[in-house]
């Protein structure tokens, strides 16, 4: 794919290799993120020796691919995270309690409820079992695979577990999408 064409602005204020302080700049991030970044093997530089002076460079169009990643995700992870989450709550009914939302996620149901009250979270009330909060599982998966239920910086030691058992593959790809700016 090429980024190019979605950041012309960028594209003409940069040459096609960037140095590590230029790609801070056009991603927004600091500079042990992306060296981070570097060290998992998503953004790769070369070494530029010129003289006495030692510098690395990136391809612009890699730091626009972790830019654009950053900013629209990538549909082809989110159809392997609903996937995966399809697999894992299989056994689930089809509408799942804020209580069991809880046990799956590992947040507390004050942190789950805030999210329904932020529009995050769709639910549907059932009065006529009780007055509680009811969410569809193809609701609390799309939710789940989504970008900001992954964006979330104070993760419970749940999640944490969760993304750990991602396939490998999609672990690494997810670094990206867990990354915030």
């Amino acid at each position: 794919m090429d980024y190019k064409q979605y950041y012309p602005d960028i594209v003409a204020s940069y040459s096609s290799l960037v140095t590590t302080k230029e790609a801070e700049e056009i991603l927004g991030l600091k500079q042990t993120t992306v060296q981070k970044l570097k060290v998992r093997d998503l953004l790769h530089s070369s070494k530029v020796i010129f003289g006495l002076v030692h510098y690395d460079v990136i391809k612009l169009d890699e730091v626009l691919r972790i830019l654009f990643l950053r900013e629209h995700g990538d549909p082809d992870i989110e159809s392997k995270l609903i996937q995966f989450y399809q697999d894992k709550l299989k056994g689930y009914p089809d509408l799942i309690t804020v209580h069991d939302i809880s046990k799956i996620t590992g947040y507390a149901k004050s942190t789950i409820n805030s999210w329904i009250q932020s529009g995050h979270l769709k639910i549907i009330r059932r009065y006529d079992l009780c007055k509680r909060n009811h969410v569809p599982k193809e609701w609390l998966i799309q939710y789940l695979s989504g970008h900001y239920y992954n964006t979330i910086c104070r993760k419970s030691q749940k999640h944490r577990e969760i993304i750990k058992k991602y396939p490998s593959s999609l672990y690494r790809e997810m670094i990206m999408h867990i990354q915030r700016k």
